[in-house]
């Protein structure tokens, strides 16, 4: 089985990416999308709002089906005080169909500082979740709905032969007597181009890390520290075929490491890999991708669990090897300028338990801007 999950990734590189989530299967979410360019002391007031449908059909012992329906809001106001710094306050908001309490409500506050040209600063509410554009095997698209926005701070930069998203969030907050573990987040993505950016055409190198942290050093001591980490390194390699049906092609393969870094380890596994290919094709409205992937003792705090060796819900269950072919389809269309309309069929086939899991979900999210304007810079 070993040398046939080599094999199969080999031809994966010859004729296979590892798909950022942003854009992607959910670029209709419109995530951030209101971050406009604003001339110094203009202001904007908007509204972000995206209702979703994403229905996991899933049947084995990794992990549960769950169906997740829903709207999240979030009114905002973005004032440039000048060229290089930019504040942005609203409010989010999350509820799920059929439960009458609201599932989140907090304030989104974010200070932009763009000190050189391509390099900004960001503090507070962090462009986060599905835009860092992480492996879906090292940071699951179900984050999006089932964990609040990110805040902490955030090193983004955009030049003309790499990119990267230098990262740290703060999940939960402790003091003295709290009675949960302080929990953080942190990472780096990093992008490498061979040919300049915009020509969308080439060799690319990336590099991904993510690291999760649980505990602290006051209040809660229920239970151990914990602290894991994933490394991802590979190459994708990026075509343009200039077709209307098929305007870009991408093939890549990746090594992804997991790392158990904890005092007391509350894994089966100190350590494991996960070799990831795959084969994307797309156009302006429609997306198909099919990927291999093998994992050996593979982990993933934040990662799906259906790749993952370990279960979220069966403590007991565990299994060493994960073989998966994956198949993913999308549509998007956007009929106006402020509205997107997005639906997703996603497959995983289980080599080795010959079962078939799936997802398929809807979206429609809106993004208008109410009122714009220019303010005195005093």
């Amino acid at each position: 089985m070993k040398r046939a999950a080599i094999l199969i990734l080999l031809i994966l590189v010859l004729y296979a990416p590892l798909r950022a989530q942003i854009p992607g299967l959910y670029s209709s979410f419109g995530y951030d999308r209101h971050n406009r360019k604003l001339e110094p002391t203009q202001w904007i007031a908007g509204l972000h709002s995206n209702t979703f449908l994403k229905n996991n059909e899933y049947f084995g012992p990794y992990t549960e089906g769950i169906t997740y329906i829903g709207t999240t809001l979030q009114p905002y106001a973005s004032w440039a005080v000048n060229s290089k710094v930019r504040l942005v306050g609203g409010w989010y908001l999350r509820q799920f169909f059929g439960d009458d309490s609201m599932n989140a409500s907090l304030p989104s506050l974010r200070v932009e500082y763009d000190f050189i040209p391509g390099a900004r600063v960001v503090a507070g509410r962090l462009y986060g979740r599905l835009f860092h554009g992480y492996a879906e095997p090292v940071f699951s698209t179900d984050n999006y709905f089932k964990t609040k926005p990110e805040y902490g701070l955030q090193l983004l930069m955009d030049r003309q032969y790499f990119t990267s998203d230098l990262w740290l969030s703060w999940e939960r907050f402790i003091q003295s007597g709290s009675t949960g573990p302080e929990i953080i987040h942190a990472g780096l993505v990093f992008r490498g181009y061979l040919q300049p950016r915009d020509k969308e055409r080439g060799l690319v190198a990336d590099f991904q890390s993510l690291i999760y942290h649980e505990g602290g050093q006051i209040g809660w001591r229920e239970t151990p520290l914990i602290t894991r980490a994933n490394m991802v390194g590979g190459l994708q390699y990026l075509m343009k075929p200039g077709h209307s049906l098929l305007n870009r092609l991408s093939l890549s393969a990746y090594y992804i490491q997991a790392l158990e870094l904890s005092p007391t380890n509350l894994l089966p596994y100190n350590k494991g890999y996960g070799l990831f290919g795959s084969i994307e094709a797309s156009n302006n409205w429609a997306m198909t991708s099919v990927s291999y992937f093998n994992g050996q003792f593979f982990f993933a705090p934040l990662g799906d669990r259906l790749f993952q060796s370990v279960s979220d819900h069966l403590p007991w269950y565990f299994q060493h090897s994960r073989n998966l072919i994956l198949n993913k389809i999308m549509f998007q269309h956007n009929p106006f300028e402020f509205i997107h309309l997005g639906f997703r069929f996603e497959s995983y086939y289980d080599l080795d338990d010959k079962r078939f899991d799936f997802s398929y979900g809807f979206n429609i999210s809106l993004d208008p801007i109410f009122a714009t304007g220019f303010l005195k810079n005093n």
